[in-house]
């Protein structure tokens, strides 16, 4: 496989659409920060955000390449990115 295997930790955005007093939303916030653990194959890096994919189907002779269960996540939310061993 020409993707690597990676394991990454990132912050993901929340939003909730109750009404608040002030207070309250600024409690809602304190506790509602989402840390994520996703793996996938790292389909592209660049200094703006990382595709991952959760399937690859390799390029054969009734298809081309195909990659599904996309996931772009702003490299500003990654927190850490492992390489897994296949």
């Amino acid at each position: 496989m020409r993707y690597k295997l990676v394991s990454i930790k990132w912050v993901d955005a929340v939003a909730n659409a109750n009404w608040f007093t002030v207070v309250e939303a600024l409690n809602w916030a304190k506790i509602s920060l989402n840390v994520v653990d996703e793996v996938g194959y790292l389909i592209q890096e660049n200094s703006e955000y990382l595709l991952l994919s959760s399937s690859v189907l390799p390029e054969n002779e009734l298809c081309a390449e195909m990659i599904g269960q996309i996931h772009v996540i702003p490299i500003k939310s990654i927190i850490k990115i492992k390489s897994l061993k296949t």
